[in-house]
């Protein structure tokens, strides 16, 4: 609301002297009509400024107010330089500022010239104080003063005398070292001269929203009807102020006790004929129940007059606590509960803690309305909704109807004095709505946990079903070709092995004798070893289940693992691709590929490292192997060569239908390539020959 300095004076006197320094060289602005009419970009500019200007308000390190002959600007100012004085001729130097509302000057150095110098004050009448280019004008009004109050700012007491100009309401603030004693010299109520600097409050887009006038001390204010003859002034009951028959700015007296001090605005009071507010900045130390007398003028306030008050003196009498009266909320609103210490009972809806303290939501007989406690005074204990209270504090009517009268009343407020006008009846219990939310909240997340639990559950279930049924029919298999292993071991091969050793013995016998019979058992020699070798593959095959069990990829790095740990090297198996089952025979045929190709790797490559990678692909298999060995010339591979295991893999390979692909050079690794197409379970892809 009020010009203040948000920066320390430190800071803003170094940035400005900075700027300064950018700015020297230009022309500097002389008059203080040329700053203000600056527009906001162009006073961000830091403009040099040097102007000659008579101090027309002052107040440390808060406001600082200059003019020449014609025009008025406020002044920004760091408190290390001089300190001028109301009336005070000086030179200031220092930079344009956009200011909050109207460029400003940020000084960087004032210069005294002369004191006591006249202040051209502007005489203005309501309207034109109200025109926005009056801010920081010296002006002079006419007024007249209808109360007094105190106020604090940034944390700083401020003095403020609310007058009416023309009709129109203005305030006139002081400077804070003003007491508000000083404002009791016998003015309310009066029409006086005013002389200050007219300021503004404003909005952040710079637009004007209220008008104040800051007044430099009680000299400012001269009375103009002192020569009225002052009249003893008669005590009226409170019920009868105001009333059809009463004079004009009629001075009275008012006696009664005290139901409620606000600091700052005056005191309520409970006197014959019902109770009042006392509008004044000047409050004896007194206390609720005190006895007091009331000077002064009443003053129009919605629902029941108030009293502009010039003199509050507390009576030399017992003081008697004033009894609340009773409010009933249903009740039809009248005059007299207004400003009336009442008392009812209510339960809470809503309550909240604020800036200007506590503020509760109530009902009471069907009714709501607010009730609030100012910050400075606190509830003995935090109030919570659904709590039922016994609440005694300053009535207050309201109404949203132009015309306010009690016919046209809309509600009341309580004003609550102290935490002690709180009385809790009733706290809430424990099982209320929130607590009744939050439960069903919780009952529901557990609610919708077990849910997405137990289709979890079922859905594992069905996955461990199914893999214990793989594994019990895996089972069952293993047990089944182990026996059909064992029964082939002992019948077929023993069998086998007993006709061998009777040919072996038959040609023995014969010596050589016929050389067309030796050569018919020669024959049937070879093709006993034949199927006795046939015999023990397909043995060794019923045997083998680990492809079933583990699949292709770990039975692989089963295999081959404890090879290249023997061999020393390092190893490493990848899988690529979306792994599928193949046919027994043609899993078993890359198994021993790999095997063969790991094997050579180690005892001719001299390598380190080798890397397996079994690549999945739509329709076919790819099985590399590389090593970081010495390499080979992959032309010496031919039927005449020494590469048994190379040709080895490469007729597996043939016989699985793949295509095997070697590439090498001395002394930089050899990669190995084998790729395949991909026999399924089940598929009528003929049975692959078996090595």
């Amino acid at each position: 609301m009020f010009r203040v300095m948000t920066m320390p004076p430190r800071l803003i006197f170094l940035f400005y002297l900075v700027a300064g320094v950018t700015v020297c060289a230009e022309e500097p602005i002389t008059s203080v009509a040329a700053v203000r009419g600056l527009s906001v970009e162009q006073a961000r500019r830091g403009l040099p400024v040097s102007v000659e200007a008579v101090v027309t308000f002052y107040d440390k390190g808060y406001n600082f107010f200059v003019t020449d002959e014609h025009d008025g600007i406020f002044v920004f100012y760091p408190k290390e330089l001089l300190q001028p004085k109301i009336g005070d001729l000086v030179r200031i130097e220092g930079v344009t500022e956009p200011g909050d509302f109207l460029p400003a000057i940020a000084a960087r150095n004032i210069r005294l010239l002369a004191r006591d110098q006249p202040i051209p004050y502007r005489k203005v009448n309501a309207e034109e104080l109200l025109v926005p280019s009056t801010e920081c004008q010296a002006v002079e009004l006419k007024a007249i003063v209808k109360g007094t109050s105190t106020s604090h700012h940034f944390n700083h007491s401020l003095l403020t005398l609310d007058v009416q100009v023309q009709g129109w309401d203005f305030k006139a603030v002081f400077k804070r070292d003003v007491a508000a004693n000083d404002a009791q010299r016998d003015i309310v109520e009066k029409k006086v001269r005013l002389r200050g600097v007219a300021a503004s409050s404003f909005n952040d887009q710079r637009q004007l929203t209220g008008r104040l006038i800051w007044v430099y001390d009680m000299e400012s204010i001269t009375p103009l009807d002192d020569h009225i003859e002052k009249l003893a002034a008669p005590i009226l009951p409170v019920d009868q102020l105001l009333r059809v028959d009463s004079p004009p700015r009629q001075r009275v007296l008012v006696r009664g006790f005290v139901t409620h001090v606000d600091a700052g605005r005056g005191i309520y009071m409970r006197g014959e004929g019902g109770s009042m507010q006392v509008l004044t900045a000047q409050i004896p130390l007194l206390e609720v129940g005190d006895p007091v007398e009331a000077e002064g003028y009443p003053i129009m306030s919605a629902f029941r007059p108030s009293l502009a008050a010039v003199r509050v003196t507390r009576l030399d009498l017992p003081p008697e606590v004033p009894h609340p009266v009773t409010l009933v909320p249903s009740a039809a609103r009248k005059s007299r509960e207004h400003d009336e210490l009442v008392t009812l009972d209510s339960e809470v809806a809503q309550a909240d803690i604020t800036s200007s303290g506590l503020m509760l939501l109530c009902r009471s007989d069907g009714v709501s309305f607010q009730a609030s406690l100012a910050s400075p005074n606190h509830a003995k204990e935090p109030i919570l909704p659904e709590m039922k209270l016994r609440l005694t504090g300053i009535c207050e009517v309201m109404s949203d109807h132009p015309q306010a009268i009690t016919l046209n009343a809309s509600g009341f407020k309580i004003n609550l004095r102290t935490g002690d006008d709180i009385v809790i009846l009733q706290r809430p219990s424990w099982w209320t709505r929130a607590r009744m939310f939050n439960a069903l909240g919780i009952v529901a997340l557990i609610s919708l946990f077990v849910i997405v639990w137990a289709i979890t559950l079922n859905r594992t279930v069905k996955a461990q079903t199914v893999q214990i049924r793989e594994h019990a029919t895996l089972h069952a298999t293993r047990q089944e070709r182990e026996r059909i292993a064992r029964d082939l071991h002992d019948t077929l091969e023993q069998e086998l092995m007993g006709v061998t050793l009777v040919l072996d013995d038959t040609a023995a016998k014969l010596n050589g004798e016929s050389i067309q019979v030796s050569e018919q058992l020669d024959l049937a020699r070879r093709l006993l070893r034949r199927a006795r070798q046939e015999s023990r593959s397909t043995i060794r095959d019923l045997r083998n289940v680990s492809i079933e069990m583990l699949g292709l990829s770990r039975s692989m790095e089963e295999m081959i693992r404890p090879l290249t740990e023997a061999a020393g090297l390092v190893f490493e198996l990848r899988t690529l691709g979306q792994p599928y089952r193949l046919k027994g025979t043609q899993e078993h045929q890359i198994m021993l590929m790999a095997r063969e190709a790991i094997t050579n790797a180690s005892r001719h490559s001299k390598c380190t490292r080798v890397d397996i990678t079994l690549e999945y692909l739509e329709g076919s298999v790819k099985l590399v192997v590389c090593d970081d060995g010495i390499g080979f010339d992959t032309e010496q591979i031919g039927p005449s060569g020494d590469h048994f295991g190379l040709r080895g893999i490469k007729e597996r390979a043939e016989k699985c239908r793949g295509t095997l692909a070697i590439v090498s050079t001395p002394r930089a690794g050899t990669t190995l390539t084998v790729t395949m197409p991909a026999s399924l379970p089940g598929s009528s892809t003929p049975q692959i020959a078996r090595l």
